[in-house]
C-alpha cells in the first residue's frame, strides 16, 4: 500500500513539473514565433531598402554618364568655336588691309575698324559668358556695344564698300552667326550639365538616406534573429529538463513497482512458510513462480 502511494507520489510530483514545462515552453514558443515574424518584416524592409539603393546607384551612374557626354559635347563645340574665331580673325585682318587701301587710295584718315571690332567681341563676350552679371551692368554692357556698332557702322559709310569688301563682310556676318549659334549650343548644354549636378546630388542624398534606413533595418532584424535564437535555446533547456526529468520519473516509478513486487513477494515466502496456513493467491504464486521460487 505505501508504495502504490510512493508511486501516485512521484506521478503527481512529474505532472506537476510536466505542466509547468509545457506552459513555460508554450510561452517561450510564441515570444519565439513573434521575434522570428518581426526579424522576418525587418528583413523585408532591409531588401526593399537595399534594391532601393541599388536602382538609385544605378541612376546615379546613368546621370553621371550623361553629364560627362555632355562634358564631351562643350569640349567639342569649343573646339569648333575655337576654329571659327580663328577663320574670323584672318577674315578680319584681310578687310583691314582693303580698307587701310581704299582709305589711302582716296585719302581719308584710316579708322581702326579692327580695334572697334575687337572692343565689340569683347564686350558681346563678356555678356555671353558672364554667368553673374546684374541687369544694370547687363545694360551697360549693350549700351557700349551699340555706340561701338554705331561707330563701325559710320566708318563703314564712310569709306564706302568695294565689291570684295561686300564680300568679307558677309563672311564675317555668317562665321558670327554661326558663333552665336554655338555660344547658344554651349550654354544649353552648360544647362543640361547643372541639372545633372543637381540631379546627382539629390539621388546622393536620397542614397544615402536610403542606406542608413537599409543599416537600421539589418541591425533590428540582426537583434530580433538574437532574440530567436535565445528564446529557441531556453526552449531546447526545458525539453531537455523535462526529458531527464521523465527519465528519472520513469526510473522511479520502475524501482516503485519492483519494490511492490518485492513486497508481495515477500508476503507470498511468509504464505507459504507458514505450512499452508494462509493459501497464495494466483497473482503471488505466479510471482514465485517467475522468480523461481517454487
Amino acid at each position: 500500500m505505501e508504495s502504490d502511494n510512493a508511486g501516485a507520489g512521484v506521478k503527481t510530483i512529474y505532472e506537476d513539473e510536466e505542466k509547468l514545462i509545457e506552459k513555460k515552453v508554450e510561452e517561450l514558443v510564441k515570444l519565439r514565433d513573434n521575434a522570428l515574424k518581426e526579424a522576418e518584416e525587418w528583413a523585408k524592409k532591409r531588401d526593399f531598402l537595399n534594391q532601393k539603393s541599388s536602382k538609385l546607384s544605378t541612376t546615379i551612374r546613368e546621370e553621371k554618364e550623361k553629364k560627362e557626354e555632355a562634358l564631351t559635347e562643350v569640349a567639342s563645340l569649343k573646339e569648333i568655336k575655337a576654329k571659327k574665331r580663328e577663320g574670323k580673325q584672318k577674315i578680319i585682318n584681310k578687310l583691314r588691309k582693303l580698307r587701310e587701301k581704299t582709305a589711302k587710295e582716296k585719302g581719308l584718315k584710316p579708322v581702326h575698324l579692327h580695334i572697334l571690332r575687337k572692343k565689340l567681341r569683347d564686350i558681346e563676350w563678356r555678356i555671353e559668358t558672364t554667368a553673374k552679371l546684374s541687369l544694370e551692368e547687363e545694360k551697360e554692357l549693350v549700351k557700349q556695344a551699340n555706340n561701338i556698332q554705331k561707330q563701325i557702322e559710320e566708318a563703314e559709310l564712310e569709306f564706302g564698300k568695294t565689291t570684295q569688301g561686300k564680300d568679307i563682310e558677309m563672311q564675317i556676318k555668317a562665321i558670327n552667326m554661326g558663333l552665336k549659334d554655338l555660344n547658344n549650343q554651349i550654354k544649353k548644354q552648360f544647362q543640361e550639365i547643372q541639372k545633372y549636378r543637381e540631379k546627382t546630388k539629390a539621388l546622393f542624398d536620397e542614397l544615402k538616406k536610403t542606406r542608413a534606413k537599409a543599416d537600421e533595418a539589418h541591425e533590428t532584424f540582426i537583434e530580433f534573429k538574437k532574440i530567436t535564437r535565445e528564446k529557441q535555446r531556453e526552449i531546447n533547456d526545458l525539453l531537455m529538463r523535462r526529458k531527464v526529468e521523465m527519465r528519472r520519473s520513469q526510473k522511479e516509478k520502475l524501482e516503485a513497482l519492483q519494490a511492490k513486487m518485492d513486497e508481495k513477494v515477500k508476503k507470498a515466502l511468509e504464505k507459504l512458510e507458514s505450512n499452508g496456513r494462509a493459501r497464495l493467491t494466483f497473482e503471488e504464486f505466479n510471482l514465485l513462480l517467475e522468480r523461481g521460487l517454487i
